[in-house]
C-alpha cells in the first residue's frame, strides 16, 4: 500500500512506500524522546508563531523529527547516535535528498534543546520569518 501526501505549491509528493516507515514513525511519535517532548510541548497546536508543526514525519524512507509544511521546515535534534562518523555521513545524504525539493532544516543539539530552549524557540521563528 502506498500513502501520498501532496505538499501544496510545489508538487512534491512525500511516498511512504514503506509500510514499515510508517509504522516505525507512528512508534516513534507515541515515543517521544525525552528532547523531543520538551521541544514538542512548545511547537505543538500551533503555539509557535502559529506554525502547524508535525512530529515524526515520513519522507519516503525517512523520517525527520519535526515537519512545518507551510514553511517546508525540518527540525531535527541531534543526540549521541547522530554523532558517530557514519551516521553523521547517513544524515547529511539524507538532508541533501530532502532539500533538493526545497525543504530546509534546521538541525539542533540535545544540549541546546536542553539547556537554552528559549535560543532553540528564537531561531526556528527567525527561520520561518525567512522562508
Amino acid at each position: 500500500m502506498v500513502i501520498t501526501h501532496n505538499i501544496k505549491s510545489s508538487g512534491f509528493e512525500e511516498r511512504a512506500s514503506s509500510k514499515i516507515t510508517r509504522v516505525i514513525a507512528r512508534h516513534l511519535r507515541n515515543n517521544l524522546t525525552p528532547i523531543e517532548h520538551i521541544l514538542w510541548q512548545r511547537i505543538r497546536k500551533k503555539r509557535l508563531v502559529g506554525l502547524k508543526f508535525r512530529r515524526q514525519h515520513v519522507f519516503g524512507y525517512s523520517i525527520v523529527d519535526f515537519y512545518c509544511s507551510e514553511k517546508r521546515l525540518v527540525i531535527e535534534i541531534d543526540g549521541g547516535y547522530h554523532l558517530k562518523p557514519d551516521i553523521i555521513d547517513q544524515d547529511k545524504v539524507r538532508q541533501e535528498i530532502i532539500e533538493m525539493y526545497g525543504v530546509q532544516f534546521l538541525r539542533f543539539t540535545v544540549a541546546d534543546v536542553e539547556t537554552n530552549i528559549e535560543s532553540v524557540l528564537a531561531r526556528i521563528v527567525q527561520a520561518t520569518n525567512k522562508l
